[in-house]
């Protein structure tokens, strides 16, 4: 709308009128009797205790960031930022071979070629699932049934799984008391997506909290807790995985754990069973496992023997054999349905 002197000119740069400004921001008199205007806090004034601008939980929030202080009861250290055990030569050379030589994968490739092969559509199903979105982070908890029962190697798995099918963050964590074992398994990474850290918490707490936080900032938190079924983390879990082996004497100890996970605070329906095949008693385990657990709701998945996985060294998916690669993918489809569903 034009003015009668001229078109409005909005100024710009130096035409600017400083002096303008000024007066503007400059006080003016208050009328007589008038109460004074309150009159700024300056430096030496101070208006009370000033909030911090960061987070006090931005250690766990990524890396990159700098890190502050946390409570005293949990902590949090990038595996990045550890030590790695001093291993031999012959056992970096097992960990880098392979499950399956590589003329037996070519002649299974050849083979499914010419004859019906199932694998593509399971892992195809399996990757869907994997890659379905959820709307918060979500905790996943991998406990063992007894000692030994590799709950380092299958959290490290499903890890992978999920960092390489998802493109959000996914950080597996394990307790500082591990003895480096997560480092072992989990290796040097290079994918972006993927962290791995330690916790350590004293008190009731135990580093509960410090999970609950990383699920923050993360999309998944899988959290190695070997035999600790009473840990405070397991009443946080959207899904729990039991790992036990796939024998006779697997079914009692997992029987007796799930009543212990229960009691913890852990929903039967979020529990997923990776029974691990050990070769011994394979159909007896098989079948008293799923019994046992049928009423729970649970589902068991088997995860059969690899050499790759016996070696102990760094987990490398594309080193697997083609079961045990199509059963970690089931395993980790399984683990995301029930920590959606949570």
């Amino acid at each position: 709308m034009s003015s009668p002197m001229g078109p409005a000119r909005v100024p710009d740069g130096p035409s600017w009128d400083v002096g303008a400004l000024s007066r503007m921001n400059a006080p003016t008199e208050a009328p007589p009797g008038a109460p004074a205007p309150p009159q700024r806090a300056t430096a030496a004034e101070p208006v009370g205790p000033r909030r911090p601008w960061l987070p006090v939980w931005s250690d766990v929030a990524g890396p990159g960031l700098s890190r502050t202080r946390a409570p005293a009861s949990a902590e949090v250290v990038d595996l990045a930022a550890t030590r790695p055990r001093t291993r031999s030569a012959e056992q970096r050379r097992a960990s880098r071979r392979p499950a399956v030589a590589g003329w037996r994968r070519s002649l299974t490739h050849l083979r499914s070629l010419v004859g019906s092969d199932e694998t593509p559509h399971d892992l195809l199903a399996a990757a869907t699932a994997v890659q379905q979105p959820v709307t918060t982070g979500r905790r996943v908890v991998v406990v063992g049934a007894h000692g030994g029962a590799g709950t380092t190697t299958v959290a490290v798995l499903v890890t992978r799984v999920l960092a390489a099918l998802r493109s959000d963050q996914v950080v597996v964590a394990a307790l500082m008391n591990d003895r480096g074992a997560l480092g072992d398994r989990l290796g040097p990474t290079q994918v972006p997506n993927l962290r791995g850290v330690h916790v350590r918490g004293d008190g009731a707490d135990r580093g509960a909290g410090a999970v609950e936080n990383l699920s923050r900032a993360h999309a998944f938190t899988v959290l190695d807790l070997a035999g600790e079924v009473d840990h405070p983390a397991v009443g946080l879990a959207h899904a729990v995985v039991l790992v036990t082996s796939l024998d006779e004497s697997g079914a009692p100890s997992v029987a007796d754990v799930a009543g212990e996970l229960r009691a913890a605070g852990a929903d039967p329906r979020a529990v997923v069973v990776v029974a691990i095949d050990t070769g011994r008693g394979t159909a007896t385990g098989t079948g008293a496992t799923r019994t046992v657990l049928r009423e729970g709701g649970a589902t068991v998945v088997a995860l059969p023997g690899d050499r790759h996985l016996a070696a102990g060294g760094a987990v490398t998916p594309a080193l697997l054999a083609e079961p045990t690669y199509v059963a970690a993918h089931r395993v980790t489809a399984e683990v995301v349905r029930r920590a959606r569903e949570a």
